[in-house]
């Protein structure tokens, strides 16, 4: 059987917006191009999807987890694929393909990105494969790198990189201000934007009113129209256990936060010919 461990695991790209990331990245038309080129749908059904029909994903709008649920914008939708609006918005930031080669450019400099990933997760490589084609497909060309747990840490800290694919668990607090506050400390792409840390200190003054959630509802929308992320997918882990267990509950916390609920009815313990539990005991 299945538990559901709840929604607190996020895959997403921040764009490097400081001094080492592409400039082209600076332009908001650019990363909302970005995102209009990559479906999300794809990625769901062969990662995220069991041979049941069962989503273990839900697509994201930022970095607040669901499991927050008066906090999280549900209410916010996301941008739809569509790699012609896509190629649109490339355009009107004055990147189109000028020589027939299939890559936008600016003054003959083809637009390239440099993505890393982390070699040790399954899914990252699946992921930047998806991106990197349908980044293709829009005139984009995404280089992917991805390496080892110590390279990975030093360009992350380094910031050499144009985005970079984290595997995020999010906290289970309201914390917008560590992702998106200019000091934030999980500030990884260096975003800065006055209005947002103008709202982000107001909300810090009002505690937990219904105040505070309009306004972090609102951040919500404003970080997400500036799109200084590839917002992915959330995803709903699972812990798989044996049907004799009894009582046995998992949480978004922890899957072992309910473990001394857990049992096995006496009638249903394996035991050997002789009474004795199995497996056996080393003596």
């Amino acid at each position: 059987v299945l538990r559901h461990e709840g929604w607190r695991k996020l895959e997403y790209i921040p764009w490097n917006l400081g001094e080492k990331g592409n400039p082209a990245l600076k332009d908001v038309r650019v990363r909302t191009a970005l995102a209009r080129a990559v479906p999300l749908e794809p990625m769901l059904m062969d990662l995220l999807t069991t041979r049941r029909g069962e989503r273990l994903g839900r697509p994201a709008i930022g970095t607040l987890p669901p499991s927050l649920c008066r906090s999280h914008a549900d209410e916010l939708q996301r941008l739809e694929s569509d790699p012609a609006a896509a190629k649109q918005l490339l355009q009107e930031a004055g990147w189109q393909d000028s020589n027939g080669d299939g890559l936008v450019d600016q003054q003959g400099q083809p637009l390239r990105l440099r993505l890393i990933g982390h070699s040790g997760v399954p899914m990252h490589q699946e992921i930047t494969e998806a991106i990197q084609k349908n980044l293709a497909e829009i005139g984009v060309d995404l280089h992917v790198e991805l390496l080892d747990a110590e390279a990975y840490a030093a360009r992350l800290s380094e910031k050499d990189w144009d985005g970079v694919l984290l595997s995020w668990s999010a906290g289970l607090t309201p914390d917008l201000k560590g992702n998106w506050g200019s000091e934030g400390p999980w500030n990884f792409g260096s975003y800065q934007n006055p209005a947002v840390d103008e709202l982000l200190a107001r909300e810090a003054t009002l505690d937990q009113t219904e105040e505070a959630l309009q306004l972090r509802h609102q951040l919500q929308q404003k970080i997400y129209e500036d799109q200084p992320a590839l917002f992915l997918f959330w995803v709903d882990e699972v812990s798989v256990l044996h049907n004799r267990m009894e009582d046995a509950e998992v949480d978004v916390l922890s899957p072992f936060s309910h473990l001394h609920h857990w049992q096995v009815p006496p009638d249903e313990i394996l035991r050997d010919n002789n009474g004795n539990i199995l497996p056996k005991p080393n003596p």
